[in-house]
């Protein structure tokens, strides 16, 4: 193996820091017109397909919604009976134990009791930790009291809950 001559390394180094930068730069120059073509053909042609697949999307919702709007239409309304003494409803407004508050507004169930004194003054998470110590009978009366007035799925879960075991 010979070594190098220094007009080798001159000639080597001449390729690497001078003539190829330079060819790199011609072929850019001629090449670059048609790179820049197709990167703008590609990103046309994404648009082009997000667009459509947008149009079709927006096309198809709106036949649903017309499709639903119009079975509405054909349904007759449902008319349910209302008792001449029947309160309205307030709007519901949430309260501390996660219940709404249209229960202080309609009337409550004629012969059904609150299972305990201070009942109607708890919130549900103190109502839940009572019902283990109640008889089955005091459950009935709680579940019939409470489906009568604020009917909290807490409550009733709950109660329901301890009576299955019994």
């Amino acid at each position: 193996m010979t070594k190098p001559s220094a007009a080798d390394l001159v000639e080597t180094w001449l390729d690497l820091a001078v003539y190829a930068p330079i060819g790199l730069l011609a072929k850019l120059r001629d090449e670059l017109p048609s790179a820049i073509a197709s990167g703008r053909q590609q990103a046309e042609n994404r648009v082009q397909v997000a667009r459509f697949v947008g149009q079709m999307a927006v096309t198809y919702g709106k036949a649903e919604v017309d499709r639903r709007l119009q079975q509405t239409r054909a349904q007759p309304p449902e008319k349910t009976p209302t008792p001449a003494s029947s309160i309205p409803d307030a709007p519901a407004q949430p309260s501390v134990d996660g219940t709404d508050s249209r229960s202080a507004v309609v009337a409550p169930v004629a012969n059904v009791n609150p299972p305990f004194a201070d009942y109607d003054a708890l919130p549900a998470s103190q109502i839940v930790q009572r019902i283990n110590r109640l008889s089955n009978e005091e459950i009935a009366q709680l579940v019939a009291y409470e489906q009568s007035n604020r009917a909290r799925r807490t409550v009733l879960a709950k109660a329901e809950q301890v009576a299955g075991r019994s």
